[in-house]
C-alpha cells in the first residue's frame, strides 16, 4: 500500500492529508500532531519545538523530546507523562498515538490492516 489510512471521528484520511504516515519506534505508534488535531475539530499553534493545542475544553501545552505534557482545564491543571518523547518541530511535530487519549480521552486503536490508526 502506497499510504497509510487514518479514521478520525468516522472520516478516512491519507498520510498526505493528515501531515505523515504513522511511525514505529520503540514498540510506540508515532502520529503527526497539526493534522490529527485539526481533523478533531481543535487548534494547534507551535514555537520552536513547543506546541499549545486545545481541543474541546482542554488546552496541553507539550515540548518535543519531553514527555510530560501540562493539561489546563478551567482552573486546574495537571501532568501526564506520555509513553514516549515527541519528536521533531514546528509543524511536524509526531507524538505518541495515545497522547489523545491520555490528555483527552478520545480512544485511540493501532492496526496493521488498511486502517494504521483509528481516533474517536
Amino acid at each position: 500500500m502506497p499510504y497509510e489510512l487514518y479514521e478520525i471521528q468516522g472520516f478516512t484520511y491519507t498520510d498526505s492529508t493528515i501531515g505523515g504516515s504513522p511511525s514505529y519506534l520503540a514498540n510506540t505508534v508515532f502520529v503527526p500532531l497539526k493534522g490529527i488535531v485539526e481533523a478533531l475539530g481543535g487548534e494547534v499553534t507551535f514555537s520552536g519545538s513547543s506546541a499549545t493545542m486545545l481541543l474541546g475544553n482542554v488546552t496541553a501545552h507539550l515540548e518535543s523530546s519531553q514527555a510530560r505534557v501540562q493539561l489546563i482545564q478551567g482552573s486546574t491543571t495537571t501532568t501526564i507523562t506520555l509513553p514516549a518523547e515527541p519528536n521533531g518541530q514546528n509543524e511536524d511535530i509526531f507524538v505518541p498515538a495515545d497522547f489523545f487519549y491520555q490528555a483527552f480521552s478520545i480512544p485511540v486503536v493501532c492496526g496493521n490492516g488498511p486502517i494504521a490508526v483509528r481516533i474517536g
